[in-house]
C-alpha cells in the first residue's frame, strides 16, 4: 500500500488512413496533468492482484465530466 501519482506531460493520437495518410493530433485532450491517490498490491508467490484510486478527477476545465475518477485493478505475474 502507499501513494501514486503521475504527470501528463503530453498526449497524442495517431490516425491511418488511405485518403489522408497518418496523422498526428497532439493535445491534452483536457486531461488533468497531475493525478494523485493509493494503490495496494498483495500476491503470494509469482502472482498477485493490485488496486489503484485516484483521489482527483480525471478531467480539467470540463464541467460535463465533473466528478468522474479513475479506478483500476488487475492480475500481476512476477510479483
Amino acid at each position: 500500500m502507499g501513494p501514486e501519482g503521475g504527470f501528463l506531460l503530453e498526449g497524442m493520437t495517431k490516425q491511418e488512413s488511405a485518403e489522408f495518410g497518418k496523422i498526428k493530433h497532439y493535445d491534452t485532450y483536457h486531461f488533468t496533468t497531475f493525478e494523485y491517490g493509493g494503490f495496494a498490491r498483495i500476491g503470494y508467490g509469482d502472482f498477485g492482484i493490485f488496486a489503484k484510486d485516484y483521489f482527483n478527477d480525471m478531467f480539467e476545465n470540463s464541467p460535463e465530466q465533473a466528478g468522474l475518477k479513475n479506478f483500476s485493478f488487475g492480475f500481476t505475474l512476477g510479483f
